[in-house]
């Protein structure tokens, strides 16, 4: 063996490792450009499909305009329940819902919430789309618990923080609906406070 044959062994040994490696970084190269163009087509048929639907749901938002059935995009998407009993949802508090009552009369439903608000609804109008609602404000305070008077024309609520009653009268306007909502703090119960020394 001769000095020639022993430096060409090296030359070849390295050639073929320059080979082998430059066809796996080419095979890799492959795989990748085919896998970016399937994306690429995925993602122009996930365009086409939007472009598509935003279309139609322009036409059908046209079609709403002109039926007057587009509601606003500002309002938030809610929970809907369904029961056989349901006559309606009501909407009004920003709070937790502490107290509900029906008046004697059967005329009116008043709710109470930690948001500092009292709402009366009119029971009649349960089936129309909207609902309104009258709005007594307990000041410094919030309601636990609403209860009508037997004459359903007045209601009281506890009280959280005070610690007491307070009785709300309700006013009717001059077509019979509920006016204004006052509160007489005036006939406010004593306050209790709890004796804890014992």
């Amino acid at each position: 063996m001769s000095a020639a044959d022993v430096e060409e062994q090296p030359t070849f040994s390295v050639i073929a490792a320059t080979a082998a490696v430059g066809a796996v970084v080419l095979l890799i190269t492959l795989i990748c450009s085919l896998r970016n163009k399937s994306e690429e087509e995925d993602k122009s048929e996930h365009d086409a499909n939007q472009k598509e639907s935003i279309a139609n749901g322009q036409k059908n938002a046209s079609k709403k305009k002109e039926k007057g059935l587009v509601k606003s995009k500002s309002q938030p998407t809610k929970d809907t329940f369904s029961h056989p009993w349901l006559a309606t949802s009501l909407k009004g508090h920003s709070e937790a819902i502490l107290g509900v009552d029906l008046s004697p009369n059967g005329k009116y439903l008043a709710s109470c919430a930690a948001d500092r608000g009292v709402l009366l609804w009119n029971v009649k109008e349960f089936d129309q789309k909207d609902h309104k609602s009258v709005r007594a404000n307990v000041e410094l305070d919030h309601a636990t618990q609403v209860k009508f008077s037997p004459d359903s024309r007045a209601f009281i609520i506890s009280l959280a923080n005070a610690n007491t009653i307070r009785i709300f009268k309700m006013g009717k306007k001059s077509d019979g609906s509920v006016g204004n909502i006052v509160a007489d703090s005036t006939m406010d119960f004593p306050k209790v406070f709890k004796n804890h020394s014992q």
